[in-house]
C-alpha cells in the first residue's frame, strides 16, 4: 500500500489539516490525546509529508504536535483530577 493510499482512508482529517494547517494538527492531536478517536499516526504523517513538499514547517509540526499533546494530557488529568470519582461512577453504571 503506498502512502498516499494509506493516507486517504481519512479524508476529514486530511482536509482539516489542509484547510487550517497548524491549528487543525494542533486540534486533531489535542483531541486523539484527550481519547476522541482520531489517528495521530495519520495527522502527524501527512503533516510531515506537507513539510517534506514545503507547505507547512517541520519544526514548526514538531512543536505544535508536542504541545497538542500536552495540551489534551492536562485536560484529561484536570477531567480525572476534579471530577474523577462522579465521572468514573457514571461511566460504569451506564456501561453495565
Amino acid at each position: 500500500m503506498s502512502f498516499m493510499a494509506f493516507l486517504r482512508k481519512s479524508p476529514f482529517v486530511l482536509s482539516a489539516i489542509d484547510a487550517y494547517g497548524y491549528y487543525g494538527i494542533f486540534v486533531g492531536m489535542s483531541m486523539e490525546t484527550i481519547g476522541i478517536l482520531l489517528p495521530s499516526e495519520i495527522i502527524l504523517s501527512y503533516a510531515g509529508y506537507l513539510a517534506y513538499l514545503g507547505n507547512l514547517n517541520f519544526l514548526a509540526v514538531v512543536i505544535v504536535g508536542n504541545s497538542a499533546c500536552l495540551t489534551g494530557s492536562l485536560v484529561t488529568y484536570f477531567m480525572a483530577f476534579f471530577g474523577g470519582n462522579y465521572l468514573f461512577e457514571r461511566t460504569v453504571s451506564t456501561s453495565g
